[in-house]
């Protein structure tokens, strides 16, 4: 055991204006889309000068094998890996503070390695609460990349690629604005509820915030969770709308080709894993501005650990393609932006459970600069414009937020 950590259960505050009063380098926030629990955190005990082991030269595995030695049951491990893949790139934070909401319960742990003192650490934290406020916000630029044109024939490339069924092609929306210092933390007060509201922060210059509505996987009482997330319609403007476009997009042979896609992708990356995979009926998730196809998927789970998982079954078809391979070379040659950790496994690992879900509808923040990043699956019957639209309702909500 090389960590000490206190607890102490503390009345409720909103973990949001907690974490935005914090001065510090290192930051996290996660709201889980289906049980009533969050975490905030700040400080890294990764990169202490003092921490007895080189985490710098670590893999997924040697952190899974070091989360799982030690005794700390309540021990939080947050990661946050880039779309395509690269061990030097994934990031990992154990917090020095943390404050978590599980349910009506609110607790304050500090933690330090035995190699540290806790003078060290007097005065870091800040037990006031800053109020998250929109502040007077002026657009100055937006800029989209790809623009339309460009858009269009890597479209029509993609559908002539005879080794494609379907590729997920990205788009970034670049704004340069007044005022950033507490806008992730507005963002993440507004934007759609039943979503994985996430903040995670690295260094002092660039936050990623999302509110994701796709879960990659949850691992609990030994049984594995997971869904494919694939086929979209905006929602309507009234009620009869809204449900005429839930029986187009349940109907449709398009959006329902698609979704069986992934469906079919998960399916296949559990068998290899040795998985038997359990499938209900297709259903839709609606969110703020648009609407989902979703199949949700379980599995008995045995010795596979969350580093498998992540190595396996990222991207699914939902945010790569079919077949992956096919659709990662294309993606790598042909698509004119830098993903960085759009659409990347981002998640916690904890003694009790895991739970990782997929970096979509996320906003990369730096300085007086905010970049949205909004994806859609092509497929033979695509139509470039209809999935330009589809990309605007995507990045909507973050839009109106910040007129």
């Amino acid at each position: 055991m090389e960590l000490i950590s206190v607890s102490s259960k503390v009345p409720g505050t909103d973990l949001l204006s907690w974490l935005s009063a914090q001065n510090a380098d290192s930051k996290v926030y996660l709201k889980l889309r289906d049980h009533g629990w969050s975490v905030a955190g700040f400080g890294n005990l990764l990169e202490s000068p003092k921490s007895p082991l080189p985490f710098e030269s670590w893999t997924l595995e040697d952190y899974e094998d070091f989360f799982n030695s030690e005794e700390d049951q309540d021990l939080k491990l947050f990661v946050g890996a880039p779309y395509f893949l690269r061990n030097e790139s994934i990031k990992f934070q154990i917090p020095r503070f943390e404050f978590v909401q599980d349910g009506a319960d609110y607790t304050l742990t500090a933690r330090r390695w035995k190699t540290e003192s806790p003078d060290d650490f007097k005065g870091q934290i800040n037990l006031q609460i800053s109020e998250v406020k929109k502040k007077d916000i002026s657009i100055i630029r937006t800029e989209q990349h790809p623009k339309f044109e460009t858009w269009a024939k890597i479209v029509r490339l993609a559908q002539s690629d005879a080794l494609l069924k379907k590729v997920v092609l990205a788009r970034v929306t670049d704004i340069e604005i007044s005022e950033t210092k507490q806008l992730p933390y507005y963002l993440l007060k507004k934007l759609n509820v039943d979503t994985y509201k996430s903040l995670f922060q690295w260094d002092n210059e660039t936050q990623w915030i999302s509110a994701s509505p796709e879960r990659l996987f949850r691992i609990e009482g030994g049984a594995l969770y997971t869904e494919a997330l694939a086929g979209t319609r905006p929602r309507g403007k009234n009620h009869e709308e809204d449900l005429l476009l839930e029986k187009e997009l349940l109907g449709s042979k398009k959006e329902g080709f698609e979704h069986d896609l992934v469906v079919k992708d998960i399916a296949e990356k559990l068998r290899r894993l040795s998985l038997n995979p359990n499938f209900t009926k297709t259903s839709i998730r609606k969110l703020s501005k648009v609407q989902h196809l979703v199949t949700q998927v379980d599995a008995e789970l045995y010795d596979t650990g969350f580093s498998d998982l992540i190595r396996n079954l990222h991207p699914t078809a939902a945010l790569g393609g079919t077949p992956t391979d096919s659709a990662l070379c294309f993606l790598q040659k042909h698509e004119p932006i830098q993903r960085e950790y759009y659409g990347g496994p981002f998640g916690v690992v904890t003694k009790h459970f895991s739970e990782f879900f997929v970096n979509i509808r996320s906003a990369q923040t730096n300085d007086n600069h905010i970049r949205l990043f909004s994806g859609c699956g092509i497929v033979d019957e695509s139509d470039p414009k209809k999935e330009w639209d589809e990309l605007d309702a995507k990045t909507a909500q973050y839009m109106e937020l910040l007129k």
